[in-house]
């Protein structure tokens, strides 16, 4: 079965697939193993009012430590940082999200722990180490790039736009995360709920900072841009 990060990538509404199958009785036809794995693979396609039941997340974790499988435990774990990011509990999210990564290098799963390493630039912004954000969003588009994995490419963009604009420059902020939309927009996908609300916190604090005609022009100039074109612009320092 693929990870989320690939299994998903083209799928404009990942959650849709998971209510589809919702009503299936599967949980007395199918082992315990092979329910975890399900439950673990499918979570991140949830919507926060599913994933809110941190004590189901919980659950799943230890029923995939019990399978002793580290993609396994890594996407249990990922998911309470997701709930603890949105929860504004940063440096539980962040502790989740560093095991994370440390359970992956050997497995093969680079995706996924670019990933981590996406989710990780974000609690260093809301913890204030603006350096330390760049350096993850960077790290991780960097992976995403060798991987030839445009969502993953596109998510690195929408936060070093958000933490551009909040350290001052709006203007590129408006442009780099219209191109990040662009790119997203391209591969059919759309934002993981965490993501989702930071892109839609910085969408508001870009369009507060700048005026109408200027956060159109960069939302048009940025729309426009291919996707070497948006990195080339990503790696504007």
């Amino acid at each position: 079965m693929g990870s989320p990060s690939s299994t998903w990538a083209g799928t404009a509404k990942p959650s849709r697939c998971w209510n589809r199958l919702a009503g299936i009785s599967w949980n007395l036809a199918c082992p315990t193993s092979i329910r975890s794995r399900w439950c673990i693979w499918a979570m991140p396609n949830l919507d926060w009012g599913i994933l809110k039941k941190r004590m189901s997340i919980i659950h799943a974790e230890s029923a995939a430590r019990q399978l002793n499988e580290n993609w396994l435990i890594s996407f249990a774990l990922n998911n309470l940082g997701e709930v603890a990011r949105v929860q504004g509990q940063y440096a539980l999210a962040r502790k989740y999200y560093e095991e994370c990564e440390a359970l992956l290098p050997d497995s093969g799963d680079k995706g996924d722990r670019a990933r981590f390493v996406h989710s990780l630039g974000y609690i260093a912004q809301h913890e204030g180490d603006h350096e330390r954000a760049e350096e993850h969003f960077r790290r991780s588009l960097r992976m995403f790039r060798r991987l030839g994995n445009r969502r993953g490419m596109a998510e690195c963009m929408a936060g070093l736009a958000g933490l551009r604009a909040r350290k001052g420059d709006a203007a590129w902020g408006a442009v780099m995360l219209s191109a990040a939309e662009s790119v997203l927009k391209v591969t059919g996908g759309a934002w993981w709920p965490a993501d989702r609300v930071e892109v839609e916190a910085n969408q508001g604090f870009i369009r507060s900072a700048l005026s109408q005609e200027e956060y159109a022009a960069a939302q048009t100039k940025g729309a426009v841009m291919s996707l070497e074109q948006a990195l080339a612009f990503a790696s504007e320092s």
